[in-house]
Protein backbone atom coordinates (compact mmCIF):
# COMPACT_ATOMS: atom_id res chain seq x y z
CA UNK A 1 0.00 0.00 0.00
CA UNK A 2 1.36 3.53 -0.95
CA UNK A 3 0.81 6.65 0.16
CA UNK A 4 0.72 9.83 -2.03
CA UNK A 5 3.01 12.43 -0.47
CA UNK A 6 1.57 15.64 -0.46
CA UNK A 7 4.93 18.30 -1.46
CA UNK A 8 4.23 22.01 -0.62
CA UNK A 9 5.40 23.85 -3.95
CA UNK A 10 8.19 26.62 -3.68
CA UNK A 11 5.24 28.42 -5.16
CA UNK A 12 3.13 27.47 -2.49
CA UNK A 13 5.46 28.66 0.45
CA UNK A 14 5.81 32.08 -1.60
CA UNK A 15 2.26 32.71 -1.68
CA UNK A 16 2.14 32.10 1.91
CA UNK A 17 5.00 34.25 2.78
CA UNK A 18 3.23 36.84 0.87
CA UNK A 19 -0.12 36.75 2.38
CA UNK A 20 1.57 36.50 6.19
CA UNK A 21 3.61 39.69 5.13
CA UNK A 22 0.38 41.69 4.02
CA UNK A 23 -1.76 40.54 6.85
CA UNK A 24 0.90 42.12 9.01
CA UNK A 25 0.84 44.98 7.15
CA UNK A 26 -2.45 45.32 7.33
CA UNK A 27 -3.22 44.89 11.02
CA UNK A 28 -0.34 47.44 11.87
CA UNK A 29 -1.76 49.97 9.50
CA UNK A 30 -5.69 49.27 11.22
CA UNK A 31 -4.43 49.53 14.62
CA UNK A 32 -2.35 53.01 13.83
CA UNK A 33 -5.70 54.03 12.52
CA UNK A 34 -3.93 54.71 9.22
CA UNK A 35 -5.79 55.28 6.01
CA UNK A 36 -4.04 53.46 2.69
CA UNK A 37 -6.57 54.66 -0.27
CA UNK A 38 -3.79 52.80 -2.29
CA UNK A 39 -1.53 50.16 -0.78
CA UNK A 40 1.11 50.28 -4.06
CA UNK A 41 1.52 53.49 -3.37
CA UNK A 42 1.65 53.70 0.60
CA UNK A 43 4.47 50.42 0.26
CA UNK A 44 6.59 52.88 -2.19
CA UNK A 45 6.39 55.40 0.05
CA UNK A 46 6.99 53.41 3.52
CA UNK A 47 8.16 50.14 3.08
CA UNK A 48 11.69 49.42 2.35
CA UNK A 49 13.99 46.09 2.27
CA UNK A 50 17.08 45.53 4.20
CA UNK A 51 19.02 42.83 4.08
CA UNK A 52 21.45 42.61 7.08
CA UNK A 53 24.69 40.82 7.49
CA UNK A 54 26.93 40.13 10.59
CA UNK A 55 30.41 40.27 11.01
CA UNK A 56 30.13 36.11 11.86
CA UNK A 57 33.50 36.52 14.23
CA UNK A 58 31.69 39.12 16.48
CA UNK A 59 28.09 37.93 16.66
CA UNK A 60 28.55 35.69 19.04
CA UNK A 61 28.78 37.94 21.84
CA UNK A 62 26.01 41.15 22.89
CA UNK A 63 26.81 44.07 24.53
CA UNK A 64 26.18 42.91 27.96
CA UNK A 65 28.64 40.18 26.96
CA UNK A 66 26.11 37.55 26.51
CA UNK A 67 26.07 34.89 23.40
CA UNK A 68 23.67 36.50 21.22
CA UNK A 69 22.20 35.36 17.70
CA UNK A 70 21.56 37.27 14.54
CA UNK A 71 17.83 37.66 15.55
CA UNK A 72 18.75 39.14 18.61
CA UNK A 73 21.04 41.64 16.77
CA UNK A 74 18.07 42.47 14.65
CA UNK A 75 16.22 43.39 17.91
CA UNK A 76 18.97 45.52 18.97
CA UNK A 77 19.23 47.35 16.06
CA UNK A 78 15.41 47.71 15.59
CA UNK A 79 15.23 49.16 19.21
CA UNK A 80 18.14 51.75 18.76
CA UNK A 81 15.93 52.70 15.82
CA UNK A 82 13.39 53.41 17.99
CA UNK A 83 14.75 54.95 20.20
CA UNK A 84 16.21 57.57 17.71
CA UNK A 85 12.53 57.97 16.55
CA UNK A 86 10.63 58.15 19.29
CA UNK A 87 12.98 58.61 22.42
CA UNK A 88 14.76 56.92 25.37
CA UNK A 89 10.97 55.72 26.64
CA UNK A 90 10.20 53.99 23.65
CA UNK A 91 9.13 51.09 24.89
CA UNK A 92 6.87 52.47 27.75
CA UNK A 93 3.15 51.71 27.17
CA UNK A 94 2.58 55.59 26.51
CA UNK A 95 4.47 55.00 23.37
CA UNK A 96 2.53 51.90 22.15
CA UNK A 97 1.65 52.18 18.45
CA UNK A 98 4.96 55.30 17.68
CA UNK A 99 6.91 52.48 16.68
CA UNK A 100 7.63 51.06 13.20
CA UNK A 101 6.68 48.30 12.15
CA UNK A 102 9.30 45.76 11.43
CA UNK A 103 9.21 41.85 10.11
CA UNK A 104 12.64 40.26 10.23
CA UNK A 105 13.21 36.83 9.09
CA UNK A 106 16.44 34.79 9.03
CA UNK A 107 17.99 33.48 6.04
CA UNK A 108 20.85 31.34 4.50
CA UNK A 109 23.20 30.84 1.58
CA UNK A 110 21.66 28.20 -0.48
CA UNK A 111 18.10 28.58 1.27
CA UNK A 112 16.36 30.48 -2.33
CA UNK A 113 16.55 27.57 -4.43
CA UNK A 114 14.29 25.46 -1.62
CA UNK A 115 17.10 23.27 -0.86
CA UNK A 116 19.50 22.76 1.56
CA UNK A 117 22.97 23.02 -0.18
CA UNK A 118 24.88 21.42 2.81
CA UNK A 119 26.27 23.51 5.72
CA UNK A 120 24.25 26.65 6.12
CA UNK A 121 26.88 29.54 5.68
CA UNK A 122 26.26 33.11 6.21
CA UNK A 123 23.18 33.85 8.08
CA UNK A 124 21.63 37.08 7.61
CA UNK A 125 18.25 38.71 8.36
CA UNK A 126 15.73 39.78 5.44
CA UNK A 127 13.62 42.85 6.70
CA UNK A 128 10.69 44.47 5.96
Amino acid sequence: MSQAAHAITPRQIQDQYIAWFENLIEQFTTRQQIEVRDVEMCRAKNGVFITISFDQNAIGQGDDGKRCTELERFADMFNRVCRSIVGRNFHRPLFNGQQPLAIGCLDGNGTRYWKSMGEIENVHVHSI
